[in-house]
């Protein structure tokens, strides 16, 4: 199940990477998003190019989840 939450603007690199690490083990598609960027790039060798911004990476995230 995917919930909404706001992402703390406040947080380090380390509470990033937490946050990131909650959010996956709470299949929270929305969370991973909302940390990153509107731009990012995700990049993974098992993917055959790299994920560009937040629809691509939530798509992603969304079949790993499944």
């Amino acid at each position: 199940m995917t919930t909404s939450s706001a992402v703390p603007a406040d947080l380090d690199a380390r509470g990033v990477i937490g946050e990131l690490f909650r959010a996956f083990n709470d299949h929270d598609v929305d969370r991973i998003v909302a940390l990153h960027s509107d731009h990012a790039v995700w990049e993974d060798p098992s993917l055959p190019g790299p994920l560009i911004g937040h629809g691509a990476i939530a798509e992603h995230v969304r079949a790993i989840f499944r």
